[in-house]
């Protein structure tokens, strides 16, 4: 781990081909004093790129992205960074449980319509340290 990822936020690299969707998940990130958007990409292959570039503490993936999907970019996002969890961030969610997504390297898949819920899902997989909890006065900040 970095000493930026011990002493400051958690780095979140967001990929997704719709800048929408990446603008809005972004906001929901940054609401949190715990985490920063390191990059985004708009392919898996960007995705890739940047991942290597940045060293992210977490990966969000679309599904649906062109020139390489997210399950082919969880794959090589594995190889390389095999500690950094990959949330696999979907319209499609119920078409691939946490179980079955696991073999590609993702560890949790979260729905598009849960939005709401991917701070939580994202705290999950990226627990902050309890220094952080200690400096922010113990709240939780949504």
């Amino acid at each position: 781990m970095t000493e930026r990822a011990e002493e400051m936020s958690k780095a979140i690299l967001i990929a997704d081909d719709s800048q929408e969707v990446r603008r809005h998940v972004t906001r929901i990130l940054r609401s949190n004093q715990d985490f920063e958007i390191c990059a985004e990409a708009v392919n898996g292959q960007e995705a890739v790129a940047k991942a290597r570039e940045f060293h992210p503490d977490l990966v969000i993936l679309d599904l649906g992205m062109p020139v390489m999907n997210g399950l082919e970019a969880a794959r090589e996002l594995k190889r390389i960074l095999p500690l950094v969890p990959i949330i696999l961030f979907t319209l499609h969610g119920q078409i691939l449980s946490d179980a079955e997504a696991r073999p590609f390297g993702i560890d949790r898949v979260v729905a598009k319509s849960d939005i709401s819920q991917l701070n939580d899902h994202v705290r999950a997989l990226l627990p902050v340290p309890e220094t952080h909890v200690a400096e922010a006065g113990g709240e939780s900040i949504s």
